[in-house]
């Protein structure tokens, strides 16, 4: 199994600009095979600010084309800031365009909302379901958190079984006690947890393991945890980093029908 495990640097974007929607890329459409990528699950735990980073592909045979495109029924916790539009070629007959999301956490708290990418290519319209479920964590954290795995890009995998690993670091005079880890997201779930304990100015490895219960499964997940830790009689919360789960399947199935496929 080939993985990819890539640093994740936002608002460096190379070769395109960033638009507000709805949008249009203006080339010609073609009714040819076809693959959109998108359907997926969210769960972001963040502060007040930040941006989250949402993608959706669309593959298929080289040609012109052209789209509207848009995102509907977001959480009112959730603002759209753009949609960036970014293009290249896989393949000799295949080329891909990637939509990149950018969301901005409004405020503190917890909501949910079942959001949709919708495209239209000439006779083409696709509708794909983002569930998002966001919480605006207090700032004020003690901690200092790193990250050794943030990212799972490639064109098979499993998120049932990928373990999480960070390095937290009290940088505070008092010991803490690291008591929980949520994700907030239907079906998934978090095994192999066990709280700790770390010093003053000292670091541990926070480890588990995501299991993955969905009926319905999505090729995308973005994860950003939720955690919990108390100083003495204080309970606090923070965000750990976030992991983004992406299978791209083999495009090769597109070539030479005329179907379109929606994962």
């Amino acid at each position: 199994m080939r993985k990819i495990i890539l640093a994740f640097i936002l608002g460096v974007i190379v070769g395109s600009g960033v638009f507000l929607v709805p949008k249009t890329l203006t080339r010609t459409p073609k009714t040819i095979g076809q693959m959109f990528v998108g359907r997926q699950d969210v769960y972001y735990a963040g502060y007040p600010g930040d941006v989250i980073e949402l993608h959706v592909y669309w593959i298929k045979k080289r040609g012109n084309m052209s789209a509207v495109y848009s995102i509907r029924d977001l959480p009112k916790c959730l603002n759209l800031l753009a949609i960036v539009p970014s293009h290249e070629a896989v393949s000799g007959e295949v080329e891909k365009e990637k939509f990149i999301i950018l969301l901005q956490l409004k405020g503190e708290g917890k909501c949910t909302a079942d959001a949709k990418f919708v495209l239209r290519s000439g006779n083409v319209e696709v509708s794909m379901p983002i569930r998002i479920v966001a919480y605006g964590v207090k700032k004020g954290s003690k901690l200092r958190v790193y990250t050794s795995k943030v990212a799972e890009i490639g064109s098979e995998g499993d998120l049932n079984g990928s373990i999480l690993e960070y390095e937290i670091y009290n940088p505070t005079n008092s010991s803490v006690y690291i008591r929980d880890v949520k994700i907030e997201l239907p079906g998934i779930r978090i095994v192999n947890f066990s709280p700790i304990q770390i010093p003053p100015k000292t670091s541990r490895i926070l480890t588990f393991i995501l299991k993955d219960d969905r009926p319905i499964k999505t090729d995308i997940v973005l994860i950003r945890p939720l955690l919990l830790y108390s100083i003495g009689n204080e309970t606090l919360e923070m965000p750990l980093e976030e992991y983004r789960f992406e299978i791209i399947p083999d495009y090769t199935d597109i070539l030479g029908n005329t179907q379109v496929v929606v994962k």
